[in-house]
């Protein structure tokens, strides 16, 4: 898919965003406001603090209805908020930067997945002959949707080692569940993974693939450090405006599990291999970097938006100080002190 398809694309999902604004306006139900979030996301986005206590009914023990549905594309849940579906919901920067430019009405107010360990890497296959960024000239990259962080990081670290993204690669869209059958039966050369994902890629097929570069090479070379904004959690201003106090709550309780997390990781990493089901998470080191206080990383915001803009997905430059509303995560934190 070439960019100018791209951004046709973004255009009509920024058309129905728009007209779905009307919706988001209105004011959410009593119960809604009082009680409930409706948040849109996916358990197999390696969220951990946020899964452990949605899958153990932590939110629910502190009074917060937590009515999640489960999406694909990251940029689906941004359609879903727009059109009053969703109050919150998990998502990649640029994804929420496109639609605030369309006239969506979100704000950035929480991160959910900073650096992973093993940090986010584009993984080939060992017998591919692929051992430097030179060798992905005419190969076939998989990423989970246009316009996202596996997207954008890719370009950028195909540019600044002399290939160009539109010519030399060809970019195709494979959802995260599918990305290692994509590899391992050959329809992809690369294809972008979490650690999460890289865990079950090395338990099914051992020493079958391997790492071409990093998250960690791209942050520390656009921004000097790996911290980053993987994924995170933006919600309505409507939602922010009507239901604070239940944001705010459900915030506290994300915030618990954060601080949990991070003083043992060892037990975090085990407990989020439980509710997932998979043994290949006991493999990781670590979950994924999440601030204590559950804040964005700024710098690295500002950088993603910087090359969304760089590779066509944005029209104009954004201040990503605009677009962060941290004062509900912030009201969390306190109370946690």
């Amino acid at each position: 898919m070439t960019i100018v398809r791209a951004k046709q694309t973004f255009a009509m999902v920024g058309a129905i965003m728009a007209a779905a604004i009307v919706y988001a306006a209105l004011p959410p139900s009593v119960a809604s406001a009082e009680e409930q979030i409706r948040l849109g996301h996916n358990r197999v986005w390696s969220n951990p603090a946020l899964i452990v206590p949605l899958a153990t009914g932590a939110f629910d023990k502190v009074g917060v209805k937590v009515v999640e549905r489960q999406f694909n594309n990251p940029a689906d849940v941004i359609t879903a908020i727009a059109s009053g579906d969703l109050d919150v919901g998990v998502v990649a920067p640029t994804n929420a930067f496109t639609a605030v430019e369309k006239g969506v009405k979100i704000r950035a107010v929480a991160l959910l997945q900073g650096r992973n360990n093993p940090p986010i890497a584009y993984i080939a296959r060992t017998d591919s002959g692929i051992n430097s960024i030179a060798d992905l000239r005419g190969k076939k990259i998989g990423i989970n949707n246009y316009g996202g962080n596996y997207d954008i990081f890719l370009r950028y670290w195909l540019t600044k080692n002399g290939l160009d993204p539109k010519k030399d690669v060809s970019i195709m869209l494979v959802p995260i569940p599918a990305a290692l059958p994509s590899l391992i039966n050959r329809q992809s050369d690369v294809v972008a993974m979490a650690a999460f994902a890289r865990g079950i890629a090395d338990q099914q097929y051992p020493g079958q693939t391997k790492a071409v570069f990093s998250y960690d090479d791209v942050l520390k070379d656009g921004t000097g450090a790996p911290d980053h904004n993987s994924m995170m959690l933006v919600s309505s201003t409507n939602y922010i405006a009507q239901s604070r106090g239940t944001l705010v709550k459900f915030l506290e309780e994300y915030l618990r599990s954060v601080r949990a997390m991070n003083q043992d990781p060892k037990k975090a990493v085990a407990d989020w291999a439980k509710v997932m089901n998979s043994k290949a998470i006991l493999n990781l080191p670590a979950p994924p970097t999440v601030r204590s206080d559950g804040e964005l990383y700024m710098r690295s915001l500002q950088f993603e938006a910087d090359e969304a803009l760089r590779f066509g997905y944005l029209e104009k430059a954004i201040d990503v100080r605009s677009f962060v509303d941290d004062g509900p995560v912030k009201e969390a934190a306190a109370r946690l002190k």
